[in-house]
């Protein structure tokens, strides 16, 4: 019974680092995905403002942060920055709805 133990306690202690690893894989693409979000949108504000050194600059950034971001995360080849900026104005939204809708409108 000990060995039986034993056995579950050392495959669990095996199995935890590995998710714990996928978790922290998960955060670092969230970041580099809504870094890429954030950049690109900047990109339309220079181009805007017809601002071609500005327009240049930061495109050779969103660039280089795709470079760095891509082979840790595959799925941001996918415009899975623009998800991710997207999911984040709903969180933001659902966020406001939920104070108003707790505080009965004061806020």
């Amino acid at each position: 019974m000990k060995r039986i133990v034993v056995g579950l306690v050392l495959a669990q202690s095996l199995l935890v680092p590995a998710s714990v690893a996928d978790a922290a894989g998960a955060a670092v693409c969230a970041r580099y995905g809504r870094q890429i979000a954030h950049f690109e949108g900047m990109v339309d504000r220079a181009k805007a403002r017809e601002n071609e050194l500005w327009t240049e600059r930061t495109q050779q950034h969103v660039d280089r942060l795709r470079a760095i971001a891509e082979p840790q995360c595959p799925q941001l080849k996918d415009g899975a920055a623009a998800q991710a900026e997207a999911f984040a104005d709903l969180l933001k939204f659902a966020g406001r709805a939920a104070l108003t809708y707790f505080t009965f409108g004061a806020f």
